[in-house]
């Protein structure tokens, strides 16, 4: 699926009136290691279990197989799950019996699997990085937004 530029998402918005858009690029940074936050090596091909708490996880999901690792299996949570120790067993135990390397997950869930740390399997997270275009414009529009909230 191709993302529209801003120019075109700008010139789409323009036909239903809009006065101004917003073209936002969402990509996913390679994995970074828990306990360090440095990027961590996964080699492709590298068995893994994808674990996500989020809205619409099949584009991590996705993203995740693109960059070449194998996913043996998917966990889903609800948006926003409170990770509590039976879910920390689940993974584990699904981890073991699909002989993963990791357990690789968003950067939105590792926060709320943070307080668990250390766990008892290895575990990567990825962080998202998302960009405004155009960026300028998106500062005043957001800035004058909050003045007049503010007022």
């Amino acid at each position: 699926i191709e993302t529209p530029t801003a120019d075109e998402a700008q010139k789409f918005s323009s036909r239903f009136g809009v006065e101004r858009s917003f073209h936002f690029t969402r990509r996913l940074l390679p994995p970074r290691d828990p306990a360090t936050s440095k990027e961590a090596t996964i080699p492709i091909g590298t068995r893994v279990l994808a674990v996500a708490g989020i809205a619409r996880p099949e584009s991590f999901f996705n993203a995740l197989h693109s960059y070449g690792y194998t996913i043996v299996n998917t966990m889903t949570y609800p948006d926003h799950h409170a990770f509590i120790e039976s879910d920390l067993a689940d993974l584990n135990r699904e981890l073991q019996n699909h002989e993963a390397d990791y357990v690789v997950t968003t950067e939105k869930d590792f926060v709320r699997l943070f307080p668990h740390m250390p766990l008892a399997f290895p575990m990567v997270w990825v962080p998202l990085s998302i960009s405004i275009e155009p960026v300028d414009h998106f500062r005043t529009w957001i800035s004058d937004h909050l003045k007049k909230a503010r007022e």
